[in-house]
């Protein structure tokens, strides 16, 4: 989906509803960044890595839940590079990614370099 047609659309879709309010107050939307959506392939070998790493590290099966976070280079990367791009993350969901209060346990940061030396050996084997 192309930025600049959903930015127009929601854009159309707000100022729609709020003429509809009648508010004496004023609305003003812009879009801060705006870049295509990146989708990677799960059957790519590389998630067959991750996979099978995360298992062994955290004896789970992985979610494979389409959410990219806050990455939008990602799919500059892979156009750019003509290269295919994974993401393996290592945080947690209250890490406060991005805030001032950023932070990663000590847990996650030792699983997590377990989980990228596992990731590589397993990549290797492929």
């Amino acid at each position: 989906m192309d930025p600049l047609v959903v930015e127009k659309q929601v854009t159309e879709y707000l100022n729609k509803i709020f003429a509809e309010r009648n508010s004496p107050n004023t609305l003003k939307v812009s879009m801060v960044i705006g870049v295509k959506p990146w989708v990677a392939d799960p059957s790519d070998p590389q998630y067959t890595a991750g996979r099978r790493a995360v298992k062994k590290v955290f004896n789970v099966e992985p979610d494979m839940i389409r959410e990219g976070s806050t990455i939008p280079i990602a799919n500059a990367f892979q156009n750019a590079l003509k290269k295919r791009v994974m993401m393996l993350p290592i945080g947690g969901f209250d890490d406060g990614e991005h805030s001032q209060n950023e932070k990663i346990s000590r847990y996650n940061y030792i699983q997590g370099t377990k989980l990228f030396a596992t990731y590589f050996h397993e990549l290797s084997k492929l």
